[in-house]
């Protein structure tokens, strides 16, 4: 029973943290989502929005801008994992 038991450790760990990982991920992806919403109601309402070309790719890279960030900061969590666990030993080469 003793091997049994480490076995399913060995599984349900990496399990575990993974799981973790993708909800982290998720919330993160949403709080993104809900940013550029929030930026782009408030720029439609304050009628900045369809006024000029410029203006308009300036908003819409704004936007891109906060969803390229959130991504980032995903890698970065998803590299320190990869990292403490032993995957791989230098966090430059995880990210």
């Amino acid at each position: 029973m003793g091997t049994h038991s480490t076995h399913q450790i060995a599984v349900v760990l990496p399990i575990t943290i993974a799981l973790m990982m993708i909800a982290s991920t998720m919330v993160i992806h949403s709080l993104a989502l809900v940013g550029i919403v929030d930026f782009i109601r408030r720029q439609r309402r304050l009628g900045r929005t369809g006024v000029r070309f410029w203006q308009d790719v300036a908003i819409v890279t704004s936007a891109m801008l906060l969803a390229g960030i959130a991504h980032i900061v995903e890698i970065l969590m998803w590299a320190l994992v990869f990292t403490a666990c032993g995957e791989v030993n230098q966090l430059a080469d995880a990210f």
